[in-house]
């Protein structure tokens, strides 16, 4: 039983109500942050992208459709080793092939 609505919360995208297996689209983050040189911080977007996207138009002029007519699934962020880009790429690869 749910008590609230996970989308609001920022924990999950918004809309996103299906589950994995009715889902038509999967979206999952990737938090890294061992390609940047200068300010880094990248690893965060997946969490703030989330927390921001209750703010977004659910409705595109251009596909003339409304974000909740399509089934997708939040799958969250992928754990990613922090600092090391070949297990972190192995692992992406990985993850991908499952979804």
């Amino acid at each position: 039983m749910h008590f609230f609505n996970p989308s609001y919360s920022g924990h999950a995208f918004f809309e996103a109500q299906s589950t994995y297996e009715d889902a038509q689209a999967v979206i999952y983050g990737m938090p890294m942050d061992w390609t940047t040189s200068f300010r880094p911080g990248s690893r965060f977007g997946p969490t703030r992208i989330r927390e921001v996207s209750i703010n977004l138009e659910d409705y595109s002029p251009y596909a003339d459709r409304e974000l909740g007519e399509v089934a997708y699934f939040d799958a969250g962020d992928i754990p990613l080793p922090f600092g090391n880009a070949r297990r972190s790429s192995k692992r992406l690869k990985t993850m991908c092939v499952k979804l």
